[in-house]
């Protein structure tokens, strides 16, 4: 896999989610009473949806932010942008340090950040950054690995005994209340505090100490933690810190969506109890806060309960039956979906190409010339060419004789303001080269690989070579299409670029350049030697 494509990966996914992270966390401080913590909780998956999935889709708009100077085209334009503004980043630095702070041109510092400017041109320095990337995400990955399997197998050697009698019973009747087939039950020690512990084979762990009358309100809080499916979401929440490790806006993201994650249980544990009920469940989580029974932020693995910092929140909100806006609650869900389709849209759109079958009648007819303004009259006349499209009959022309091949003139525009518009025809009407480019053509910085389908590629050499058997019939005996072309965009233009050879007394080649899209148009064609 190129580290193009994880480059752009990981920048736009940053970028976006960054952005709903920072949403997100003020929604839930100002918005979290009128939408709930089970909108809070979907719009945290949204968030993660966009860190873990590479999915690209295309943009119509994008292509506008897409800077110059960046000659890959896998890069994106987010990617592009980011690119370039990091060059931009370590040049002032690098000009600030010497020509500022008078740091010397050996200095480690100086050398440091010139081979990392250099770098960025190169593409040394991003393969370096994504070698550190790797190793860092193997190390938390290996962390978070090792955590897990450390909490798992001291929570089964701890095992000491299943639900018996009546709390078995009330365990049974309260699965069927809730519709949940029953999970394995395990009474351990030592255990601080309840957990739903496993991913793929979950089970439920209580301490061995716990009161019985206690038991079935910490098992249906549990209970609800599988029904939401939070043993999955806390592996997920995993990959995202370890995937995006070097955004502490993800882990700050981590710990809001846990506790928004037992909030959310909170309200579907207390929705149908009483004033007495919900006081006794907010007594239960103060109980077990005070052991700290919470498993970590790296092992995926649900708590009853969390510190008494964070508890404060939970006991409030119990207690003080807040109610959900269902209307606002299913407008932030539906919002959320829309952008994170649109979070997505980061790849130029190339629509299809539209390359027409060539015929005769679409070039204008040779006819023999005698003097220089027959070959401007000629001109003009393919220049109004609607396959040319030159848009140049306002502007100012020069007729000369071209001196490089016998009885041949170079008709040419003068200072248009938008298009450069030229061509070299000998006296019998044949045409030796045509040069019909826009000005923002010959900003190259501009150029960047587009990788156009073969088919269109193929399309285009036929309608070209036809084109140039056409304009100069002493070339249809040798002439011959290219064995490979090539293919690039500048801003929204896209063209293609190919040489054909040729047997001719000045030539050795015929060059070409069409442009395919957005429309289709001759940009250039000719004789060369080159």
């Amino acid at each position: 896999m190129r580290t193009a494509y994880v480059y752009n990966f990981l920048i736009e996914a940053n970028i976006m989610a960054s952005a709903a992270i920072v949403l997100m966390l003020a929604l839930r401080k100002w918005l979290r009473k009128p939408l709930g913590s089970r909108a809070l909780c979907f719009g945290w998956l949204m968030v993660a949806v966009r860190l873990l999935c590479p999915l690209a889709l295309p943009n119509p708009l994008i292509g506008s932010i897409r800077p110059s100077s960046v000659g890959d085209g896998v890069i994106r334009p987010i990617g592009g942008q980011v690119m370039v503004r990091t060059r931009d980043a370590l040049s002032d630095l690098y000009v600030f340090t010497r020509r500022e702070m008078g740091v010397a041109e050996e200095n480690a510092v100086a050398g440091g950040i010139r081979s990392a400017y250099f770098g960025m041109w190169n593409g040394d320095f991003p393969r370096f950054l994504m070698a550190v990337y790797a190793v860092v995400l193997l190390l938390i990955a290996a962390w978070f690995v090792y955590g897990n399997v450390r909490f798992l197998t001291r929570v089964k050697r701890s095992r000491v005994d299943t639900l018996q009698g009546d709390v078995a019973e009330g365990y049974r009747a309260l699965c069927e209340r809730m519709q949940i087939k029953p999970l394995p039950v395990y009474l351990c020690d030592p255990l601080p505090g309840a957990c739903l512990a496993g991913v793929w084979k979950p089970f439920i762990a209580l301490p061995l100490t716990m009161k019985q009358e206690d038991m079935l309100l910490t098992l249906e809080h549990e209970l609800c933690h599988y029904k939401n499916r939070d043993h999955l979401f806390a592996l997920i929440r995993l990959v995202c810190c370890a995937v995006h490790w070097f955004n502490p806006l993800v882990w700050l993201a981590a710990h809001a969506s846990r506790t928004d994650m037992e909030l959310r249980c909170d309200e579907r544990v207390t929705q149908h109890k009483t004033e007495a009920e919900k006081k006794r469940y907010a007594t239960l989580l103060v109980t077990s806060a005070a052991r700290r029974t919470a498993p970590g932020l790296s092992v995926a693995a649900t708590g009853m309960t969390m510190t008494a910092r964070r508890l404060q929140n939970r006991v409030r909100s119990i207690l003080s039956g807040q109610t959900v806006i269902r209307a606002l609650s299913r407008a932030f869900a539906v919002s959320c979906a829309a952008l994170l389709l649109c979070a997505f849209a980061t790849v130029e759109y190339t629509p299809r190409a539209r390359i027409p079958a060539f015929a005769q009648e679409m070039q204008p007819t040779p006819v023999p010339l005698h003097d220089p303004a027959d070959a401007e009259d000629m001109a003009k006349a393919w220049a109004a060419n609607p396959l040319l499209n030159a848009g140049v009959e306002d502007a100012e022309w020069n007729a000369e004789a071209f001196g490089d091949v016998e009885g041949a003139y170079q008709v040419y525009t003068v200072d248009h303001p938008e298009r450069y518009f030229s061509m070299t025809v000998r006296e019998d009407g044949s045409v030796l080269s045509l040069t019909n480019k826009p000005l923002s053509f010959y900003d190259m910085t501009a150029y960047t690989v587009n990788n156009l389908p073969q088919s269109t590629l193929d399309r285009t050499v036929d309608f070209a070579y036809a084109w140039a058997l056409q304009m100069n019939p002493l070339w249809a005996e040798t002439l011959q299409k290219p064995t490979d072309t090539q293919d690039y965009r500048i801003g929204n233009a896209h063209y293609v670029y190919f040489e054909m050879p040729v047997a001719d007394e000045n030539y050795a080649y015929v060059y070409a350049t069409v442009q395919v899209l957005p429309e289709f148009q001759m940009i250039e064609i000719g004789g060369g030697n080159g």
